[in-house]
């Protein structure tokens, strides 16, 4: 999270109206408002690019998008600099007009041509973990090859009896030792996937607003090579994480063709991220296990 303001070079290089920066939250990726102009440090320059190149002329039915404005030279980063329109709105708890949405983002990326360098910059630093995450859970290994060791010293301990559950270090390799089973029991139930790919977005529940009866806004994709759909079963999963919704969204879903099986990849993506990320968070494993009731069941007797 960056706290410092954009600079007067930024805001020239991409021309900014006049006024006083303000930050933004969450769905924004804690950017700079400017007047109708959204200001965002980048960790990846590439990545930022290619984002914003895919929101410049996105224009999907019944769905606001933050369009990427490019600077006064044509570039889509500037510096460690992105810029995006301002659109109105907040996050709200409504998954079901946000998996819907997902629906009809997935419909106007499906015809957009692969940008050149989205695939290595999916592989870089900071991406490599969510990268990683998603290889493994579209891939035919049916567990996790790079489960981070317990901490040192953890194994050791345990075989002299010595228990060190309450201890960060504990809590760490517990939650990583947790996700990885529930992604080998996930992927056991999974066939190959066959259907074709195309562009779709990461992370849409954490990046979509809404304003009163608008259509929803959505500030930014993150960009993955996956099948139609995808963007809405990872709606569904993060919601039942996040327990903003019942199991019965899933059903309420089941006319997307594969749905239960992109759901199923969904919760092993998120559940590699779990085992992969350093600081697993406590709150983020309860909502993985509460999804994880809530879809097994339904991959078991559908799939």
């Amino acid at each position: 999270m960056n706290a410092t303001p954009p600079p007067s070079s930024i805001r020239r290089a991409f021309k900014t109206p006049p006024g006083q920066p303000v930050r933004l939250g969450h769905a924004w990726d804690y950017g700079w408002r400017i007047g109708s102009v959204v200001l965002q440090k980048v960790t990846d320059p590439q990545a930022a690019g290619i984002s914003a190149q895919l929101r410049e002329n996105l224009h999907p039915d019944s769905l606001r998008v933050a369009a990427g404005i490019r600077a006064a030279d044509g570039r889509l980063t500037v510096t460690g600099w992105r810029a995006s329109s301002f659109v109105d709105g907040q996050p709200d708890n409504r998954p079901d007009e946000t998996a819907a949405a997902a629906l009809r983002l997935d419909d106007a990326l499906a015809g957009l041509a692969v940008p050149a360098g989205l695939a290595t910059a999916a592989q870089r630093s900071p991406a490599g973990v969510f990268a990683a995450a998603d290889e493994a859970a579209f891939n035919d290994a049916p567990t996790l090859a790079a489960a981070p060791a317990a901490p040192a010293g953890a194994a050791a301990l345990r075989m002299r009896g010595v228990r060190r559950r309450g201890t960060a270090s504990r809590r760490r390799a517990d939650e990583h030792e947790m996700a990885a089973r529930l992604f080998a029991e996930v992927k056991k139930q999974l066939p190959p996937s066959t259907a074709e790919v195309q562009i779709t977005h990461a992370d849409m529940l954490a990046t979509t607003i809404f304003d009163g009866l608008l259509p929803p806004a959505v500030t930014d994709i993150v960009p993955v090579i996956r099948p139609h759909g995808y963007t809405c079963a990872l709606v569904i999963v993060d919601a039942l994480v996040r327990g903003i919704t019942d199991a019965g969204i899933i059903d309420r879903f089941s006319h997307v063709p594969g749905i239960d099986h992109l759901i199923g990849r969904a919760l092993a993506y998120r559940l590699a991220v779990h085992a992969l990320v350093p600081e697993p968070a406590k709150t983020t494993g309860e909502g993985l296990q509460r999804a994880y009731s809530a879809v097994i069941s339904r991959m078991s007797a559908t799939l």
